[in-house]
C-alpha cells in the first residue's frame, strides 16, 4: 500500500499590515490538518510594508517566524522576491489595483482582498494583465469558501425552498463615526472609504449566492439604489439597491450596508420556504430552513466557527490548489463574478452620486 503524498507547500508574500493582513497571515500559519487539509501547506516568505521596522513589528507581534519570514521596506521587493509565490494584497481599496498590477506584472499570482478595486475598468485591466503573464488572479471573497457557504448553495439547487423568490442581505455596523478619525479607511474618500466597497460585498455575496448557485455564471442585473451621502467627507453612509435580472423575472434581490448602524441579516424566501443564515455575514456559522409546509420541521444546519483561526485559509487552500495545478482563476471566484460585482458597485454609484477622486479611479 502506498504512501500519501507528502503536502505541497505555497510560498505567501503578504502586502501591507494591517488589521487584515493580520487575519490572514494568522490563519496560513495554521496546520491545515486541523481543517482536515493534506494537499496543501502555507508558508510566509515574506512581509512589505512602509518600513523594514514596521515589517519587522508585524512579524513578531504576530509569531510569523522571527528571522524566517523576510521583512522587506518596500512592496517591490516582496514583488521580485524569488522565494514568494503568491502576493496577498491586504492593503485599502484605493491601493489595490495598483499593488495587484505590480505584482502580476512581476509574474506572480495575486490574492487581492475586496473590493478587488475602485471601479470595473480597473477590475478588467487586472484580469487582462493576469492572463497575459500566466499567473492566477482572485478576489478574495473568503465567505465563498466556508464549507457552510458551500453546503447553503447545495441546499437552495436541490430545492429545498423551491423556486427563490426574495433575497434580503443587509450588513450595517455602527462605527461611530463622530469619534472616528477622518484619515481612516472607513471615511476618507481618497481611501475609497464608505459602506458601500466595505460592507458591501458581503451584502451583495449573499444576494448572489442563491440567485447563481455554483457554477452558474453571473448576468448583470437591473438596479434601483438609493446612496445617502455623509456631509462631513462625501463618502456613502447609507446605501441601498434592489436588483432584478433577465431570465429571472420572479426572483428581487434587495442589498443595503450602513456604517452607522447596527445590523446583519440574510434571509432567501422562496416558493417552498425560506433559509436565514446564522452568524454574521462575513463569518457564517449555519443557517435555518423554515418550510411552508403545515407540519414540516424546520431544519438548523450548524457549521461551527473553527477551534483556530478566522476561516481565511478555505480560500488560501483554494489559490493554492489552482496555482499548483497551473489554473489561472477559481471556478468558485471567477474573473468574470469580480469584473460584473464592480460593474454592479459601478451602477450602485452613478445611481447615488457617489464620486471617488480622480487619483484613485484612474488606470
Amino acid at each position: 500500500m502506498s504512501s500519501p503524498s507528502p503536502a505541497k507547500v505555497v510560498r505567501w508574500g503578504i502586502i501591507a499590515t494591517g488589521g487584515i493582513s493580520k487575519s490572514f497571515s494568522l490563519d496560513l500559519i495554521i496546520d491545515p490538518t486541523t481543517r482536515g487539509v493534506t494537499d496543501v501547506v502555507h508558508e510566509i516568505a515574506a512581509v512589505g510594508s512602509r518600513s523594514v521596522e514596521k515589517a519587522e513589528a508585524f512579524i513578531k507581534e504576530n509569531g510569523l517566524g522571527e528571522g524566517k519570514v523576510k521583512a522587506c521596506g518596500s512592496y517591490e521587493d516582496v514583488y521580485n522576491d524569488k522565494d514568494v509565490d503568491v502576493i496577498y494584497i491586504g492593503s485599502p481599496h484605493s491601493h489595490h489595483y495598483q499593488n495587484a498590477k505590480d505584482a502580476l506584472s512581476a509574474g506572480k499570482h495575486v490574492l487581492c482582498e475586496k473590493a478587488f478595486t475602485v471601479n470595473a475598468s480597473q477590475t478588467q485591466a487586472l484580469v487582462a494583465l493576469a492572463k497575459e503573464k500566466n499567473v492566477f488572479l482572485m478576489e478574495a471573497v473568503w465567505t465563498r469558501f466556508f464549507p457552510v457557504s458551500i453546503a447553503f448553495q447545495k441546499a437552495i439547487q436541490e430545492g429545498k425552498i423551491g423556486e427563490v423568490e426574495r433575497v434580503f442581505s443587509d450588513f450595517s455596523q455602527d462605527f461611530d463615526l463622530p469619534n472616528l478619525d477622518p484619515a481612516s479607511r472607513l471615511v476618507d474618500p481618497n481611501l475609497a472609504g464608505g459602506a458601500l466597497l466595505d460592507l458591501g460585498p458581503y451584502s451583495l455575496n449573499w444576494c448572489l449566492l442563491p440567485i447563481f448557485p455554483h457554477p452558474t455564471p453571473l448576468t448583470l442585473p437591473t438596479i434601483a439604489a438609493q446612496i445617502t451621502l455623509d456631509p462631513t467627507s462625501s463618502i456613502d453612509l447609507h446605501t441601498s439597491a434592489i436588483l432584478t435580472f433577465p431570465g429571472k423575472p420572479n426572483v428581487q434581490a434587495i442589498l443595503s450596508s450602513s456604517l452607522s448602524n447596527q445590523s446583519q441579516q440574510c434571509l432567501i424566501q422562496g416558493s417552498k420556504g425560506e433559509i436565514r443564515i446564522q452568524g454574521p455575514p462575513y463569518r457564517p456559522t449555519g443557517y435555518v430552513i423554515k418550510y411552508k409546509e403545515e407540519g414540516k420541521s424546520e431544519e438548523v444546519v450548524e457549521y461551527p466557527a473553527p477551534e483556530k483561526g478566522s476561516g481565511m485559509f478555505w480560500e488560501a487552500d483554494e489559490v493554492a490548489r489552482c496555482v499548483l495545478s497551473g489554473k489561472l482563476q477559481s471556478e468558485r471566484m471567477t474573473h468574470d463574478s469580480s469584473v460584473k460585482i464592480m460593474q454592479i458597485f459601478d451602477e450602485i454609484r452613478k445611481q447615488g452620486g457617489l464620486v471617488y477622486p480622480e487619483a484613485i479611479e484612474k488606470l
